[in-house]
This record gives C-alpha cells, sequence and structure tokens, in this order.
C-alpha cells in the first residue's frame, strides 16, 4: 500500500496536524523495495515511482489525488534473466 501525505501549511489543516493525508493506493502485491519522487520527463509534473518484490515498476500521478485516491499513470512488469 502506498499513501501519500504532505506538509501542513499554517492553517490548512483544522485539527493543526503536521501531515495532511493526500490518498492510497495497493499497486503491489508483494513488498515495496524502493519509492523515488521524480518529475516526468514530457510535461515536469511531480511523479511517484515504486519498485516491488513483485517486480512492477509503478508511475503515480501524485498531482491529481481524487477522493483520497492515488492514481496509477503507468504500471510496468519487469522481468530479469539471470545468466
Amino acid at each position: 500500500m502506498t499513501s501519500v501525505f504532505h506538509q501542513a501549511r499554517p492553517g490548512e489543516d483544522e485539527n493543526n496536524e503536521p501531515w495532511v493525508y493526500l490518498g492510497r493506493y495497493k499497486a503491489h502485491y508483494k513488498l515495496i523495495h524502493d519509492i523515488i519522487f521524480t518529475q516526468h520527463l514530457d510535461t515536469d509534473k511531480p511523479r511517484l515511482i515504486s519498485l516491488g518484490a513483485d517486480r512492477h515498476l509503478v508511475g503515480n500521478n501524485i498531482l491529481n489525488i481524487n477522493l483520497k485516491i492515488l492514481f496509477t499513470e503507468s504500471k510496468m512488469y519487469i522481468c530479469i534473466r539471470l545468466q
């Protein structure tokens, strides 16, 4: 499960919590090995990329989080052959 929070600005959260919950998505069925915050090569929009033990590389759109759901932009299966 991938969850995204951002640091609250003064007056943004009525409970004065330091972090505001944005959304979550279950893109992997095994453990997540690594996450990277980067920019999309064509649009320069921020993206969250996760790599799981299930060998899926998932790119999430973190600007258009709607109804507390983190939308997946792309999902790729990584196949590595060992010789």
